[in-house]
């Protein structure tokens, strides 16, 4: 509660300070933005969170941006099997994986709606990648009426590296509204594909500061 009413007083005060500089509105010039939301790694199947920063320039219609954004997934696969030597206890062995990646992306966008204080940009661009997983290519339980172990064995078999580089192209579609001269807020969604042969969504809202 604390964090959202100081937000909320540096919002208003940045708001009162633009109102003051003789910007005009037409033009945010450069800005300083952030964005956060839902990513989703292939067709959806591991769900995540994304978390983007960047800096902007305006150029009329035209918009380029420079971002470094980070993505982390997770998921498991449930496993619970009871403690042989307490039959009462029950263990959780769930298999549980995890994904982290950080890129840099160029975007170069075309604002294609100018209405009053809204704007509507589609982009593209590269995007360079470095990305580590710990989730296997197979993994396969083996229970205790096949081992004769009193406890399930989990087999993992990795054939692709654990740590990788790639490089991509990314489409970016961003809705901004200017709440003031200072600050906009909006929402973005952006898809892309890379060398890795990885496909990544992401769908978020971001605010912005007007240098």
């Amino acid at each position: 509660m604390k964090i959202f009413i100081v937000l909320v007083l540096l919002i208003k005060f940045s708001c009162f300070s633009g109102v003051r500089a003789q910007q005009h509105s037409d033009s945010l010039g450069s800005s300083l933005f952030l964005s956060a939301g839902k990513s989703f790694s292939g067709t959806g199947d591991a769900g995540g969170v994304y978390i983007l920063s960047g800096f902007s320039k305006n150029y009329k219609r035209w918009h380029m941006a420079i971002e470094v954004a980070t993505t982390m997934y997770n998921d498991y696969s449930i496993l619970l099997f009871t403690n042989p030597q307490r039959p009462s206890e029950m263990i959780d062995g769930s298999i549980r994986n995890d994904t982290y990646g950080i890129q840099l992306n160029l975007i170069g966008s075309y604002r294609i709606l100018k209405k009053a204080k809204h704007n509507f940009n589609v982009g593209v661009g590269p995007m360079l990648r470095y990305q580590s997983t710990s989730i296997p290519d197979g993994n396969t339980v083996l229970f205790p009426a096949l081992t004769g172990l009193p406890v399930p064995v989990l087999y993992f078999d990795h054939r692709e590296a654990q740590n990788t580089y790639a490089v991509g192209g990314i489409l970016k579609l961003a809705y901004t509204y200017q709440v003031c001269k200072k600050i906009t807020a909006g929402a973005a969604f952006s898809f892309q594909m890379d060398t890795n042969e990885d496909t990544i969504s992401n769908l978020g809202f971001s605010v912005g500061y007007v240098l």
